[in-house]
């Protein structure tokens, strides 16, 4: 199955975000799971029109409900960012379930981030537009959470291990110091992850999500999947 082009959404589901400054921080931590309806709608060809990009990072915030899936095996973060963002849209699928389609249910890795492409098509097959990418920047990021309402894959390497670490990216901050003088990091935009490796939704700095070579949970930021409605 190809990515990018060929790869077209049908259906535009009826998703939940948060707009208000306030709400998004006090709530960052306690999302849970929705159930959420799919409206369909005619089929979408060709790329999704995007909005201009800013030369200065988006100020505001929004984010979406994301639930808490800690991966059920080792070398499953990938299965539990599938099953976090499957139920995302509505679609009640085990880790399992996951990894019997795309590893004979072994408890393995995928070969590549765009492998995750074919998961979600699988089990919702109203997704199968999607744009493997490097790096993102602010701007994106806030365009992917903001504009289109779309949670986004991000692969990690990890320094001195085997193998790299998927974790999935559902909101963006970055308001005025004045307003948020208690966030982690108030003059730099910030990114919700969703670490499966705990199931852990937290708040980070841009920065460190893209390089936290330095630190406790060492990564460096190589691979994006989105989902191009």
């Amino acid at each position: 199955m190809p990515l990018e082009d060929d790869m077209n959404l049908s259906a535009a589901p009826a998703k939940s975000r948060l707009s208000n400054v306030t709400d998004v921080i006090d709530r960052l931590k306690s999302f849970s799971e929705n159930n959420l309806k799919t409206e369909q709608a005619k089929p979408v060809t060709g790329k999704r029109a995007r909005s201009a990009r800013s030369s200065t990072d988006p100020m505001g915030s929004a984010s979406l409900y994301l639930g808490s899936y800690p991966q059920k095996c080792d070398w499953w973060c990938w299965a539990a960012c599938s099953q976090a963002v499957l139920a995302y849209y509505g679609e009640s699928v085990s880790q399992q379930e996951i990894a019997d389609f795309e590893t004979n249910g072994a408890c393995a890795g995928i070969e590549s981030l765009g492998r995750i492409a074919y998961v979600l098509n699988n089990f919702y097959s109203s997704l199968y537009r999607f744009i493997l990418d490097g790096v993102i920047t602010p701007s994106d990021a806030w365009d992917e959470i903001n504009a289109d309402e779309q949670p986004f894959f991000i692969e990690w390497d990890l320094p001195g291990i085997v193998g790299n670490h998927t974790v999935v990216a559902y909101a963006y901050v970055h308001v005025d110091p004045n307003m948020c003088a208690f966030c982690p990091s108030p003059n730099e935009p910030m990114l919700a992850i969703m670490n499966p490796a705990d199931g852990d939704r937290a708040l980070h700095p841009y920065s460190w999500v893209l390089d936290g070579s330095i630190g406790d949970q060492p990564h460096i930021w190589l691979n994006t999947l989105v989902i191009n409605q």
